[in-house]
């Protein structure tokens, strides 16, 4: 296996299958053309970072995550992880570790947000720790 840090929105358009396999499951529901043009925005961004697993040159699992680093603030926000593998998936951690030390922000020191099944990402080891509100006013 074989990971590597993208810098050209071309090679994210691989994981446009996986992504659309996530849509068809419920587990996300932007657009797929709205999720691209903000990956393609944050690319140049050293707080943002795109990485994919490949297998023989197959995408194996991909993920992306910004570093916010202000004081009060300091943590990294797992914006997707897709790693259906073990293996993917503690090599991701790996790099998670790696991305928050160039900030020095502590190791393990990572935030999602979940629109739904929460209880498997509980049952993964993370903890919930907050609630997120929205209003629309439109």
């Amino acid at each position: 296996m074989n990971i590597k840090r993208i810098s050209d929105i071309d090679e994210v358009l691989q994981c446009i299958p996986h992504e659309q396999d996530i849509r068809n499951r419920g587990r996300d529901t932007t657009s797929i053309s709205t999720m691209l043009l903000g990956i393609r925005e944050m690319l140049d961004n050293p707080l943002f970072g795109f990485w994919i697993a490949y297998d023989e040159g197959e995408v194996v699992g991909y993920m992306s995550a910004i570093a916010s680093t202000l004081k009060a603030m300091k943590r990294l926000i797992l914006l997707r992880m897709y790693a259906p593998k073990k293996d993917v998936q503690k090599e991701f951690k790996n790099i998670l570790i790696d991305f928050g030390k160039e900030f020095k922000i502590k190791p393990g020191i990572v935030r999602i947000e979940m629109f739904k099944n929460d209880g498997a990402m509980q049952r993964r080891g993370w903890k919930k720790v907050s609630t997120i509100m929205e209003k629309r006013y439109y």
